[in-house]
């Protein structure tokens, strides 16, 4: 009788091995097919369909992004104390600070949703952080209340030219 690595092979065992393999290769090639459109016909998701059922949901809102359009652009910095380091090597994580720049907003794409309103929610946050000649650290968060998990204060200031053009 064979063995593999010190167990016996029966051939009910290799059959069920290739069966798996063979299953696995099938939903693989599958998913390979649909996605570039060999097979699933002329249902596939394309970004116009998407952004019509934005704009039948939500409205048109000339100016505002489709989804997340009710938000505030925030600047500002993190303040470390070095203690993230011993679970990330991320300059972020360093004693020091680090420039960030980042948006909260809503989800949906009516930007007069009112901020207490169940549409509203989940709420989310996109922010940026560069130190000078080093990594940039991106992070998003969403959540019901998108809260964050360090301690912030929000002073709001116009964009420096550092980050972005001059906004008038």
């Amino acid at each position: 009788m064979s063995t593999w690595h010190g167990r016996p092979l029966s051939r009910r065992s290799v059959l069920l091995g290739l069966g798996a393999v063979g299953a696995f290769l099938v939903a693989d090639l599958g998913a390979v097919a649909v996605a570039n459109r060999w097979i699933g016909g002329s249902n596939a998701l394309t970004s116009e369909m998407f952004l019509d059922r934005f704009r039948a949901v939500f409205g048109l809102h000339p100016g505002f992004r489709r989804n997340h359009a009710k938000g505030v652009a925030v600047t500002g910095h993190f303040d470390s104390n070095g203690n993230g380091s011993e679970l990330s090597r991320a300059a972020v994580f360093r004693p020091g600070q680090t420039p960030v720049i980042g948006r909260f907003s809503g989800s949906g794409g009516d930007p007069a949703v009112a901020d207490g309103d169940p549409p509203a929610a989940p709420r989310a946050g996109a922010h940026r952080g560069v130190r000078e000649n080093e990594e940039r650290l991106r992070m998003a968060t969403g959540s019901p209340r998108a809260r964050s998990a360090f301690p912030v204060r929000l002073t709001f200031a116009p964009l420096t030219a550092r980050w972005s053009r001059r906004i008038p």
